[in-house]
């Protein structure tokens, strides 16, 4: 069997760390194995506060575990990923294989696109998304075993009152604040680079969408509040689990390089996720309790 060389596997793993991330802590370690590698958690980056189950976390890793297969197929090399490999030990949350295969077009547009992809804090433009093009990113995540749907323009207000109750209640924390201050600069790659960050605070998104950031140096677009067209969609899973939070940053990963290559601004919302009454009320209410919200 021919074996990835190391100098590949290298490349590989570097574009894997350009995935996203919860405030780009990048909480990942990777292990090179006999012709493969492992991923794990790296809990050092774990944010307590903002993150107490790990979801974040575990999408965050979801997110490279994607991107480690998309740069495999560009450079020619199929990743095959076992999942939870091992039910005692948590923190290994994939095994992955490589065998050789010509590489497409296609897989080298999307390891362009996750060179190039970053967080687009703007506001959206005044251009509406086409149904064609939510069908298809519902049918990427759909790939991964998770559903993506689309928020109805009469669920907008509740939505932006759940952003603003997470806000709140997470303003009165203050771990909170302090992993803000931690992770709101950049600090030797890793936190939220001010080229990512709005120079002024721009709430102009629908619903209401509080910043949690300090100014940076990314300058707003011109839309006028009323011309916004944001779709709003939502990720969720069957299960409230480990795997599915790995699935859905798969998933939330998968369908944020289709974006990129597109030209549509992607923005992640965590900030409803991460407190637990208001997850609980968004799951009562927007997904009627059939569903468990993941990602925003």
């Amino acid at each position: 069997m021919e074996t990835i060389p190391t100098a590949v596997l290298n490349e590989v793993i570097d574009l894997a760390c350009r995935a996203p991330s919860v405030h780009n802590t990048q909480p990942w370690r990777w292990r090179v194995t006999d012709g493969g590698v492992e991923l794990r958690t790296n809990q050092a980056r774990r944010l307590m506060a903002t993150d107490p189950a790990g979801r974040d976390l575990a999408v965050s890793c979801g997110a490279a575990l994607h991107t480690l297969d998309v740069a495999a197929a560009a450079r020619g090399w199929q990743a095959t990923t076992q999942r939870l490999p091992e039910a005692a030990d948590p923190t290994l949350l994939a095994r992955v294989k490589f065998t050789a295969q010509p590489a497409k077009d296609e897989d080298r547009e999307l390891a362009d696109a996750a060179a190039r992809r970053r967080t687009d804090r703007r506001q959206p433009s005044s251009w509406p998304l086409p149904g064609e093009r939510l069908h298809r990113l519902a049918g990427l995540a759909q790939r991964h075993g998770v559903l993506l749907s689309v928020v109805s323009e009469d669920q907008w207000s509740l939505l932006g009152r759940l952003l603003e109750r997470a806000a709140t209640l997470q303003g009165r924390d203050p771990r909170y604040h302090d992993e803000l201050l931690t992770w709101g600069e950049e600090r030797e790659g890793a936190g939220v680079p001010s080229t990512s960050l709005l120079t002024r605070r721009a709430n102009t998104l629908q619903p209401a969408s509080p910043q949690r950031f300090p100014a940076g140096r990314l300058e707003d677009t011109d839309v006028e509040p009323g011309e916004v067209e944001a779709t709003w969609l939502v990720i969720s899973t069957s299960s409230d689990d480990l795997l599915s939070w790995l699935r859905t940053g798969e998933a939330l990963q998968a369908v944020w390089l289709h974006c990129t290559v597109q030209g549509i601004s992607l923005v992640p919302f965590s900030q409803p996720l991460e407190v637990d009454s208001v997850r609980a009320e968004l799951q009562r209410q927007l997904l009627r309790h059939v569903l468990s919200p993941a990602a925003s």
